[in-house]
Formats: structure tokens, C-alpha cells, sequence
């Protein structure tokens, strides 16, 4: 592919012009609902994960909170990934050990 199509592409892309959106409002309702019912179920969360939400604030927990959170859980992740390939290794070695005799 030539760069000259690339461009054609890219330029005919770009020129496309986005339509106006009207939203229903009930749409927008149900939307707006959704949300908040997120807002409850994060503030439940933190709860479980024995983070204390904001100094009284009705969101459910700081970015800081958010990020901790996903900190835990990634090196768990990756904890049990290093376990999981250790053992793999181990019981790989010992079925060659053992077929060998």
C-alpha cells in the first residue's frame, strides 16, 4: 500500500462531518440512572476492599483509592501467573525424570 492511498484515506476520513444527535430523553433518564446505581455499587465495593470513601463525598472512591485498588490486584495476578508457570515448569521436569528411568 502506497503512502498517496493512506492519504486519500486519511483525508476522506477526516472530511466526513458528524451528524448532530438528538438524544431521547428518556434514553438520557435511563442513562443518568445507570450511572448512579455505578456510583452505589463502587461505594459497595470500596467497602469490601476496606478502602474508606472520600471525606463524605457520595462518590464511591478517590482516583488514589482506584489505583491502589488496581495495584493490589495486578500483582496478584501476576503472583499467581509466576506460581502457576513454576509449577508448570516443575511437573514438566519431573514427567521427564520420570520417563527417562
Amino acid at each position: 500500500m502506497e503512502i498517496s492511498a493512506i492519504a486519500k484515506a486519511t483525508s476522506a476520513a477526516l472530511e466526513k462531518q458528524a451528524e448532530p444527535v438528538n438524544p431521547d430523553k428518556g434514553l438520557v433518564d435511563k442513562f443518568s440512572q445507570l450511572m448512579q446505581q455505578g456510583v452505589q455499587e463502587t461505594s459497595s465495593l470500596s467497602g469490601l476492599v476496606g478502602l474508606s470513601p472520600i471525606n463524605g463525598s457520595s462518590v464511591g472512591i478517590s482516583a488514589e483509592q482506584a489505583i491502589e485498588s488496581q495495584k493490589v490486584v495486578t500483582r496478584a495476578l501476576v503472583e499467581v501467573d509466576l506460581v502457576a508457570k513454576t509449577a508448570g515448569s516443575l511437573s514438566q521436569s519431573i514427567n521427564k525424570l520420570v520417563t527417562m528411568q
